[in-house]
């Protein structure tokens, strides 16, 4: 099956470490369904060996890295709206800069965004320390709108580090919040 053109978004701050970024970028490189660029947002100033990653990752891939810089450290709302601006996709997908997709991460959150004509998919989780191997934690989250809508009144209803959607929608749902928040168009 053919899918869209999709951007992936990576925010990356001092408190990263160089080999999980690079576990995320190469996991991001390994998808069955490729992103036509990936957007990496530094969130104030990196340590050089983040830093020296980045550039390595952007010296091998030149025409799909597009690197951007807030001159200070943010929140994830600072950084993904940084990041959204430079999205040329009407698709994106965020990828926590210290973890790991599966590598039909993106096919499969297609297959339910498109199957199921939403505007946002997410994922359960594994959280691990020290490998992949290593799991933590798993975590679950809603999957029906009636499940969601419950679990939103209390706390966030996705994990952000796993989410595919639609741009347009991202900017036109937040485009009422504070403009601290807001992502931009």
């Amino acid at each position: 099956m053919s899918y869209p053109a999709y951007s992936a978004l990576l925010g990356v701050c001092a408190t990263n470490k160089p080999q999980w970024l690079s576990t995320a970028i190469d996991s991001t490189l390994h998808q069955t369904v490729k992103p036509s660029e990936i957007i990496v947002v530094q969130n104030g100033s990196l340590t050089d060996e983040l830093a020296a990653t980045i550039n390595r990752y952007k010296e091998e891939n030149p025409e799909l890295f597009v690197i951007q810089s807030l001159p200070s450290r943010t929140g994830l709302g600072a950084t993904v709206r940084k990041g959204i601006e430079a999205c040329s996709n009407g698709f994106v997908a965020y990828i926590d800069a210290n973890g790991y997709s599966v590598p039909t991460r993106i096919e499969e959150e297609f297959e339910a965004l498109l199957a199921n004509k939403a505007d946002i998919v997410g994922t359960n989780i594994n959280e691990f320390s020290e490998s992949i191997d290593k799991v933590t934690d798993y975590r679950t989250f809603p999957e029906t709108p009636e499940e969601i809508y419950k679990f939103a009144k209390k706390k966030i209803p996705m994990a952000f580090s796993s989410v595919l959607f639609k741009k347009r929608r991202m900017v036109a749902a937040t485009s009422k919040l504070p403009e601290y928040t807001q992502l931009a168009h």
